[in-house]
């Protein structure tokens, strides 16, 4: 099984990923979680992802 999921978003919609991630932490939280640096920074904006493991990545194109 595969330990890691990038995760993916428009700029417009990273609050949403956010509830989303937060919202599924516990299916979430055995899996290392990519994230393009900007989709972070807008993620985290609002506020924590919690306990998940989050590395940031280049640009998701």
């Amino acid at each position: 099984m595969p330990s890691k999921i990038v995760l993916n978003a428009d700029l417009n919609v990273c609050s949403a990923l956010r509830s989303w991630a937060c919202n599924n932490s516990k299916v979430l939280k055995g899996f290392d979680l990519l994230v393009a640096e900007e989709v972070l920074e807008r993620m985290t904006s609002d506020g924590s992802l919690g306990n998940l493991s989050v590395t940031s990545s280049r640009t998701i194109a």
